[in-house]
């Protein structure tokens, strides 16, 4: 007899050859290209003058033995094309009179009798900030920065799947150049810096970053890891590098080994970071925020692993966000505590139910890249929310296993949703298409509501009817019973549209609750989450916008929210219209604001507001709170200032607060935020 538990071993190492054996057969066509096609070499020598931001460049292309004999090179269209050879002999080019965007082609062909391997051999210069998509910086930071992403064509390219690099720069002393791969070299020769990097692994493309830095370096198994940093923001080098060093250990114990030779942190002047292979680049208005260097960093660090070197097929769909978002963000408040991952997984759902409605949104698999917050909330949020249920169905020894026999065979190539399906469904070995098809190739998300409940003390058993509205999904349902002997915790299936399930309960149960911990991908229901920002902001609809007076702030809040402007005094039949409603402005008429439904905690009056017994009234403050109207029960939003108008700028901070009910700000500035208390719920039956 074999031992269950090498027995179960066994099974998983046959499971793991079919898987590649699946990848082999399977994966040999991807994005229509070989999965480990001939790579093609670029040498490129660069010499960067900060004054003018110029650059003078040589790129040699070293092309694979290929059919191909007519090319098009891409260059940034700012840049000057001056010559081009192959294999030492000069070539004519024809420049395409219609640029693509920041870019601009030229055509070649490749004259017969010429030996192959092809060795184009290229010379340009010209202005790298010309360009809005070159996100040039040099604010109060001093660091004169200078970010040129792969697809700007900061150095002459042609289209192939991947490609390794050695990347030559040099420039004044004073200044530091970072890209992706391994520093091979960097020295200094009088007031000139030279800086050598080669990417031997192949790569979608390479990124680039110019700028005034204060270095720091430290060695951590191997790996150097390295901060570049302005004057100002320096001295926060040892937390960062530090965090570095906890992130790489947690994924390489969770996924596999760190995929490069180094890991760098750059500060630019952007407001959000971006994640390279082996560096991130991180704003400097925020990078001295708490929250960065205890999720975002670790976030970017991920990305290393997902996206950056196990690369998201261009035709299968963006899976790298919401597998990321899961295994940082979500899995950071998981090691904190139940009650704070809850609440994530919660604003999650409710995010995506105030802004993806019914007759909106796309499929999962279409998600590329987010433009808004209809498809973060698909790409990010229940992408996340997939990998989440994919867990709790494959239970975790199988799932985290799963992952790094993933990120093994995938590593340094590209995959697909279809790929990661194939995957868990080998390992899993039962069928999943049902689960993929549901939450991956369908739009939206089920609408779930519980029935009629019933205990029966004859037979014991808790009778409770489940609904599904609209489409039909298999759901896994976790469900909490308590009793007066404890409590209780079971999973059903739910596979109908009507359901009835009878458990047995040994005690009489006081309380019934659905779902408790937000696990599943649905719809939150009308009644079950206190009203929040994104409920204003998540309806595209037109709404109406009452103010006593016509300001800057008001006018960019009626034009940002499709928003019709009506005087204050429209305000009784406007809170009967089933149009969202926004107030702000004062109105003596105190009947206005017992117009809604506050929670007691909130008192508002022409002249103050108070929140949990905490009255202000100074003219600085303003209170910001959704409520709804007694009449409609449509969410509004009412800003209600004691002074002067807000800053118009006020705005952009709203929208950082969606999972909030109101926030109370001094000046521009907020100094308390919170949810109002909920009274009742309807996924929840209280004997």
């Amino acid at each position: 007899m074999i031992h269950r538990k090498l027995f179960s071993h066994i099974l998983l190492l046959i499971s793991l050859i079919i898987v590649q054996s699946c990848h082999e057969d399977k994966g040999a066509l991807i994005d229509g290209q070989n999965p480990y096609p001939e790579k093609i070499h670029y040498n490129i020598s660069l010499n960067y003058s900060p004054q003018k931001k110029e650059i003078h460049g040589v790129t040699h292309i070293k092309i694979p033995v290929t059919k191909k004999q007519n090319f098009i090179i891409n260059l940034k269209s700012s840049l000057n094309m001056k010559q081009i050879k192959v294999n030492n002999r000069k070539l004519s080019f024809i420049k395409d009179k219609k640029r693509v965007t920041h870019l601009q082609n030229y055509a070649i062909q490749i004259p017969d009798g010429v030996t192959q391997p092809y060795l184009l051999s290229i010379e340009y210069s010209g202005h790298f900030q010309t360009e809005k998509n070159l996100r040039s910086q040099g604010g109060k930071d001093k660091t004169d920065s200078i970010l040129v992403e792969s697809q700007t064509g900061w150095h002459p390219s042609i289209s192939w799947p991947l490609a390794v690099y050695r990347i030559q720069i040099r420039l004044p002393e004073a200044y530091h150049a970072v890209t992706e791969g391994k520093l091979r070299l960097e020295t200094l020769k009088g007031a000139v810096r030279e800086v050598v990097y080669s990417i031997d692994k192949p790569v979608p493309g390479a990124n680039l970053i110019i700028g005034k830095y204060q270095v720091n370096s430290t060695r951590f198994r191997g790996l150097l890891l390295r901060t570049y940093f302005s004057k100002m923001n320096e001295s926060l080098s040892d937390s960062y590098i530090e965090h570095s060093k906890r992130y790489i250990d947690l994924y390489e114990k969770m996924i596999g080994k760190y995929p490069f030779s180094k890991f760098f942190v750059v500060e630019t002047n952007q407001p959000v970071g971006y994640g390279m292979s082996s560096f991130t680049t991180i704003g400097g208005g925020v990078i001295r925020l708490p929250f960065i260097v205890r999720t975002s960093l670790g976030h970017e660090v991920l990305h290393n692993w997902w996206g950056n070197s196990v690369y998201v097929s261009e035709s299968g769909g963006n899976w790298c966000e919401g597998l990321t978002s899961y295994l940082a963000d979500h899995y950071y408040l998981e090691q904190r505590g139940s009650i704070e991952v809850t609440r994530y997984r919660r604003n999650v759902i409710k995010t995506f139910s105030h802004h993806v409605k019914e007759n909106t949104g796309f499929p999962l698999e279409k998600f590329t890249h987010r433009y808004d917050k209809m498809s973060s909330s698909i790409g990010y949020g229940k992408a996340m929310m997939l990998f989440h249920q994919l867990r709790l169905l494959l239970g975790d020894k199988l799932f985290f296993s799963g992952l790094k026999y993933l990120y093994q065979t995938w590593k340094f190539r590209y995959l697909s949703w279809s790929d990661i399906e194939r995957h868990f469904e080998t390992l899993y070995q039962k069928d999943l298409s049902w689960f993929f098809k549901q939450w991956l190739r369908r739009k939206g998300a089920p609408t779930l509501r519980l029935g009629k409940v019933t205990y029966s003390e004859n037979s014991g058993n808790l009778v409770l009817n489940l609904i599904q509205e609209g489409a039909k999904y298999r759901l896994l349902v976790p469900i909490l019973i308590e009793t007066g002997n404890g409590t209780i915790r079971k999973r059903i299936v739910l596979s109908k549209q009507k359901q009835s399930f009878a458990i047995p309960v040994k005690s009489r149960p006081v309380k019934v609750i659905i779902d408790p911990d937000y696990d599943i991908f649905r719809r939150i229901l009308p009644g079950e989450v206190s009203p929040s920002l994104s409920q204003v902001f998540g309806d595209s609809s037109e709404k109406i916008l009452l103010s006593d007076r016509i300001t800057a702030f008001t006018k960019r809040l009626a034009g940002e929210n499709r928003a019709v402007n009506l005087d204050l005094s429209h305000w009784q039949k406007s809170l009967q219209s089933p149009k969202t409603v926004i107030l702000w402005g004062k109105q003596k008429d105190k009947s206005l604001y017992s117009a809604f439904i506050k929670p007691k905690t909130v008192e508002i009056t022409p002249v103050s507001f108070s929140v949990d017994a905490v009255k202000y009234t100074d003219s600085e403050m303003t209170f910001v709170a959704v409520l709804r109207s007694a009449k409609s029960l449509k969410p509004c939003l009412i800003i209600h200032s004691l002074g002067k108008a807000p800053p118009a700028r006020l705005l952009k901070r709203l929208r950082h607060y969606q999972s909030d009910s109101y926030l109370i700000l001094k000046g521009d500035k907020v100094i308390k935020r919170g949810e109002f208390p909920q009274e009742g719920h309807p996924l929840h039956y209280q004997f």
